[in-house]
């Protein structure tokens, strides 16, 4: 199994001219994508197929670049100008993604959640469960070990 990896580093350097230069580094695996069904009776989301179902996230990389400069003004005061730029190479990796099939809550008894049920039947068999269109999930036909689903 895949375990979650991550390292990075920072460090500032500061100028003589009174300007200090940061950079911060973070370079992780991706993480696991799961399907994510939200259930009315307690507004619990539950994972329906298992963790990781999705796949992973791509491996992502950011660099960030910090610059900062001292100036002194009239009368001892100073103030510090500074850029900050978050993904400086501009990588564009995804790190959210839509795993929530359905926009509507599914209302299932106890009875029937624990028994197993089938989403995909269940969301078929009620108009008042829509599919949400953003979602990267897409509904499978192959069998599902949950069977049930309430006709409340």
């Amino acid at each position: 199994m895949h375990g979650d990896r991550a390292c990075g580093g920072y460090g500032t350097y500061d100028l003589r001219w009174g300007t200090m230069v940061g950079v911060n580094f973070l370079a992780q695996s991706g993480i696991p994508r799961s399907t994510i069904i939200k259930e009315r009776t307690d507004a619990t989301n539950f994972f329906p197929y298992r963790r990781g179902n999705l796949g992973r996230t791509p491996f992502l990389n950011q660099t960030d670049l910090l610059i900062q400069h001292q100036v002194r003004l009239p009368r001892g005061v100073r103030a510090t100008v500074g850029v900050n730029i978050i993904n400086l190479f501009d990588q564009m990796t995804p790190t959210l993604f839509q795993t929530t099939p359905y926009r509507d809550a599914f209302s299932v008894s106890d009875t029937d959640f624990f028994a197993g049920f089938d989403p995909v039947a269940c969301a078929a068999a009620h108009k008042n469960i829509r599919a949400d269109p953003r979602s990267v999930w897409r509904v499978s036909t192959r069998a599902s070990a949950w069977r049930r689903c309430s006709s409340k």
